[in-house]
């Protein structure tokens, strides 16, 4: 269950918490009763700035209710309806047996529909406290009742002798009267809850976004339909629901009218349709070399059927790091390993004038040169998978290819919550966007923006059942219903609904920012250790580390010191042929909008702890 939880950075509303986590719920958000002035916290008086480390902790939402005694309850309420959105379906309180507060509690729940827990309800006090000491988690008393309490008691930690002195003046352990107030030390509190770190997130991303999970399965349980079929109201209901969320992928990238939203079961697939369905014998198509294997193996298959293959090379210059040049055999292994048999590679890309292939930068001129006759279609990565590389000249190419009447396709997969996609800035035909990685959505699903013309000429890649026009042998040549043969995973769709929803409420921007700022501080922090050797840009960190073996140092990441990432060539051999990190490959950190400052520092100490090993 996913729960927002009414959180005062003291000690019992950390522990109902920690206990619903223990269970296997998630917190998306805490509640935060803030005072009018945006300063500080009601009771305890806390800073702003010290709920937000707290909300990156529990990585969650943050929501305050910036109040005043009159209008307490209505924004508590409001705050209340914020985390429905969210996903919520109850809010935990650290009470514990006053009446009048789990009263107050309930009937504000009550009134915008999702349950009231209280985790300590009703338990003995002296047990509570022992239970919270248990845990590790430290906290300092903040604020005390000075009728009650002698001033000199704010400061120390609560633990076993401070509450061996609260029984000697007959003072409730745990303060539940208001006779003092604790802050809990976030250090301790990041030790206890984040005892795993997932750094995988262009694998795919984990946590998904809130709401997810409550989205699909309440579709599973009450709406679980054929669409285009059915011919009942539920049936046609649940058909706008899709096309909403159709709608909002076209928003997400940005996409002009005469665009549709075409779904498949995964980048790979849609990948294979539009080059596969485009490209005949005799045709040529331009790449460039940071190639996912998802294009790199279907180009293989391609080139078979009679397709010429060109590469536009990235060349030679990085301000992150020395010029690396590569050798001669290292040319010709490179050229062959990413063409194959293919021998057409431009003269401006082979031989001895070919540069090296690690700048970070494509030259439009050598483009242009690539362009033939026979040129129908140009294929690039926005974003590769192992650094993070942006290809900024995307625009000057999507304006080339409209120029001289080629198809532009692009792969989006990376991009997605790393970069802003804009679909008619970049000119592309077509773009393909999956929903597991950076939209935080669920597996199984991918998105193909599609002009609606370029669809027209492109076959379809599987055959079947649409749902429409189903007296016809052949299938229908209006968009979607040409490429959506069979039954579609309406769970994943409506899962990405809600994760589109969750971007929409944080926004683009913001989640961009943070995870780009955490990955220059990964990166600059591990470029200091000796002998490791960080690369990348945006979110992302690949690290060659001499002298070691990455696998090595991976596993004991992972069984050390519980951090996930992953190592080796991550299905990108011509990236890591771009990066000279070819055939070892790397360890890639990819960050996430749930990873958080306290993470990177983590993972950098391990790191360094792991090559002394």
């Amino acid at each position: 269950m996913e729960f927002a939880a009414s959180f005062s950075g003291g000690k019992d509303s950390t522990l109902a918490i920690k206990r619903m986590l223990d269970r296997g719920h998630r917190i998306v958000a805490i509640i935060v009763s803030g005072k009018e002035d945006k300063e500080s916290s009601w009771t305890h008086n806390i800073k702003r700035e010290y709920f937000k480390k707290a909300a990156e902790i529990f990585r969650c939402e943050l929501i305050f209710t910036d109040t005043n005694v009159e209008d307490y309850e209505e924004k508590f309420e409001k705050a209340l309806s914020e985390a429905k959105k969210l996903g919520a379906q109850a809010c935990i309180f650290g009470d514990i047996d006053i009446v009048e507060h789990i009263k107050w509690n309930n009937r504000r729940c009550q009134n915008i529909g999702i349950e009231c827990i209280h985790p300590l309800l009703f338990e003995d006090r002296k047990s509570i406290a022992k239970e919270f000491i248990s845990t590790s988690i430290k906290a300092n008393i903040v604020k005390i009742d000075e009728s009650t309490l002698s001033e000199d008691l704010i400061g120390q930690v609560y633990e076993q002798s401070f509450i061996d002195k609260l029984e000697k003046l007959q003072v409730d352990p745990c303060g539940e009267n208001g006779e003092f107030h604790t802050k809990i030390d976030l250090d301790s509190l990041r030790k206890v809850i984040c005892k795993e770190i997932y750094i995988d997130n262009a694998s795919s991303s984990f946590p998904k976004a809130p709401n997810l999970a409550k989205s699909m399965s309440e579709f599973i349980d009450n709406e679980s339909f054929s669409i285009n079929r059915g011919t009942y109201m539920k049936a046609y209901k649940l058909s706008s629901k899709v096309i909403d969320v159709r709608d909002k992928m076209l928003k997400f990238t940005n996409s002009p009218k005469g665009y549709n939203c075409v779904f498949g079961s995964s980048a790979t697939e849609l990948i294979n349709l539009i080059l596969r369905g485009v490209l005949k014998e005799g045709d040529e198509i331009i790449v460039d070399d940071r190639m996912h294997n998802s294009t790199w193996r279907t180009l293989q298959y391609l080139e078979k059927k009679g397709i010429n293959i060109k590469v536009w090379s990235s060349s030679s210059d990085n301000n992150n790091r020395d010029k690396l040049l590569i050798s001669k055999s290292r040319k010709a292994e490179i050229k062959s390993f990413i063409l194959g048999s293919n021998e057409n590679l431009d003269s401006k890309n082979s031989g001895d004038d070919l540069k090296d292939l690690l700048e970070y930068e494509y030259k439009i001129s050598d483009f242009e040169n690539l362009i033939g006759d026979k040129t129908k279609v140009v294929f690039l990565t926005l974003v590769d998978n192992i650094t993070g590389f942006y290809n900024r000249k995307a625009i000057e190419v999507g304006k080339v290819c409209a120029r001289k009447n080629i198809i532009f396709f692009i792969d989006a997969v990376q991009a997605a919550c790393e970069r802003e996609i804009n679909v008619e800035e970049l000119k592309a035909h077509a773009i393909v966007v999956s929903s597991h990685i950076g939209l935080m959505g669920p597996e199984g699903l991918a998105h193909l923006i599609i002009n609606n013309e370029i669809a027209k000429e492109i076959d379809p890649l599987i055959y079947g059942g649409t749902g429409s026009q189903s007296n016809s042998p052949s299938m229908p040549l209006m968009i979607p219903d040409k490429f959506e043969a069979g039954t579609m995973n309406l769970p994943a769709i409506i899962g990405t609904g809600a994760a589109l929803d969750f971007i929409d409420y944080v926004g683009l921007d913001k989640i961009i920012e943070k995870k780009h700022i955490l990955g220059k501080k990964l990166r600059e922090g591990l470029s200091k250790i000796e002998n490791v050797d960080a690369r990348g840009s945006g979110s992302f960190c690949s690290v060659i580390i001499s002298g070691q073996d990455d696998a090595m140092v991976a596993f004991n990441l992972d069984m050390i010191n519980h951090i996930m990432t992953r190592v080796g060539i991550q299905c990108s051999p011509c990236t890591h042929m771009a990066e000279d990190t070819f055939p070892n490959g790397s360890i890639r950190f990819s960050i996430g909008y749930f990873n958080n400052k306290y993470d990177i520092d983590y993972i950098i100490k391990s790191v360094e702890e792991n090559i002394c090993i």
